[in-house]
């Protein structure tokens, strides 16, 4: 079914940074959120026979940095200055 998306940037602080999130679409004819929900529009019982919530958010860490996020590299001095 359909569901949202969420991918991240994770940090070597292990700060976790929301880069977007996007709807990812099924594709299935029995999900009334999905584009192609009964594309060809015959006559059925939508409510018993399609689902009709979004699946739990998917979340996905797409990109790692070997180095602290803003916050923490403002927070944390290195070497008595902060980086």
């Amino acid at each position: 079914m359909c569901c949202n998306l969420s991918t991240y940037v994770e940090y070597s602080c292990s700060h976790r940074i929301l880069q977007q999130t996007q709807y990812l679409d099924c594709n299935r004819w029995d999900c009334r959120l999905s584009k192609y929900h009964n594309h060809d529009n015959a006559e059925h019982d939508c409510k018993n026979n399609c689902a009709q919530e979004l699946l739990e958010d998917r979340h996905l860490t797409v990109d790692w940095q070997h180095r602290p996020c803003t916050p923490c590299r403002v927070l944390a001095p290195t070497n008595g200055v902060n980086a």
